[in-house]
């Protein structure tokens, strides 16, 4: 039984890592290509504009307005761009070329070229590592082709480093992981959500609380299990670090009755915000390796804590048990409960939830470098 489990969790969490990876390189893939034709078409604009040739510069700027992007163009784009133009009758007939700007292409060349783009009807495109664009040419009609092919390489070389990267990225595995552990939890509360429909057959049920509540939840659960992630990405011990992911969790189920006992002074408060800050320079430490910034990070922290107990320590009475109780996961999932879908609940645990998996992320990092 437990080893079905391990290896359907196994699968999921392959999945998930590679459902992850598809959508980020997708993101970037389509990304560059956008980006790569939004320059191209800026160069076939401005020869558009200047009849087939690249006209002054300052005369090209005010008219590349909108979605084109001027900034490609520069004081030395006209003697970098490489192009042709290519004018036809109505019939298709080529009644001239200029192939003066380009030296791999001859007249006798540019006709295929022309015929590819007619025949694809639209007024941009690419034809082989060429970009064109159709435009008016008083009663007749031209062509402007751009060679792109160093711009598709570069193109190229990006996306190949984006792929190597985010093959051996810590990120992939953090997001797999989590997303994984996500699907996992999300199983048992999608068969919960029938529960409402099921009660409202036999009674008065408010399905937008139901399932406000059943949507915080979720929210709630996912910030707790990319805190378990991190505390599990500190340590090698997975027993070791459930055992301290359950504390932590009790400790913020249990914070709201706590703070009640913790002392409301501003002596009590700057002696946890101290704790607090030796706390975050061993995670730091821990993180980076590098003791420098531990200590420079605690330091600045407690000197700020200093400087403002000596200005103003009235400040930090009371603060402690404030404190407590508004980091509390658990305490925020009332609201809901009770009917209110409290918006700046759902930013607090999506904000959770992103700050530890930012968190396992580096740690995963620090751990494959060293």
């Amino acid at each position: 039984m437990i080893y079905s489990l391990r290896r359907k969790f196994i699968l999921i969490s392959a999945i998930s890592v590679l459902a992850v990876f598809a959508v980020i390189y997708g993101v970037i893939f389509v990304t560059s290509c956008i980006q790569l034709d939004r320059t191209m078409d800026t160069l076939t604009e401005a020869i558009a504009t200047g009849g087939g040739r690249f006209p002054e510069l300052a005369a090209v700027r005010p008219l590349l307005r909108g979605w084109l992007d001027a900034g490609v163009i520069t004081e030395e784009t006209p003697f970098s761009t490489r192009f042709f133009t290519v004018w036809l009758d109505k019939e298709g007939h080529i009644l001239r070329v200029d192939t003066d700007a380009i030296s791999s292409i001859t007249e006798a060349q540019t006709q295929p070229y022309a015929e590819a783009a007619l025949k694809n009807g639209n007024p941009r495109g690419w034809v082989e590592d060429y970009r064109y664009r159709v435009f008016a040419a008083g009663k007749d009609t031209a062509i402007v082709f751009v060679n792109g092919a160093m711009n598709r390489t570069l193109s190229r070389r990006f996306l190949l480093t984006a792929l190597e990267v985010l093959a051996g990225s810590g990120l992939m595995i953090a997001i797999g992981k989590y997303l994984a552990l996500l699907v996992v939890y999300a199983v048992p509360l999608g068969i919960i959500c029938l529960y409402p429909l099921l009660f409202s057959l036999f009674g008065d049920v408010y399905l937008l609380t139901a399932y406000g509540s059943i949507a915080a939840f979720f929210l709630m659960g996912a910030a707790l299990i990319a805190l378990g992630m991190f505390i599990s990405s500190l340590t090698d011990n997975q027993g070791f670090a459930a055992g301290i992911g359950i504390a932590v969790i009790l400790l913020n189920y249990y914070s709201v009755s706590l703070s009640e006992y913790f002392s409301a002074t501003a002596f009590g408060t700057v002696a946890a915000l101290l704790v607090l800050i030796l706390a975050l320079g061993a995670v730091i430490r821990h993180l980076t390796k590098n003791e420098s910034l531990a200590y420079g990070v605690s330091l600045v922290l407690m000197a700020a804590v200093g400087v403002t107990v000596y200005l103003d320590s009235a400040r930090f009475e009371g603060l402690l048990p404030a404190v407590m109780a508004k980091l509390s996961l658990f305490e925020r999932f009332g609201g809901f409960v009770n009917g209110v879908f409290d918006l700046a609940s759902v930013v607090y645990y999506l904000s959770v939830a992103a700050l530890f998996l930012f968190l396992s992320v580096q740690s995963l990092e620090k751990r494959r470098y060293n």
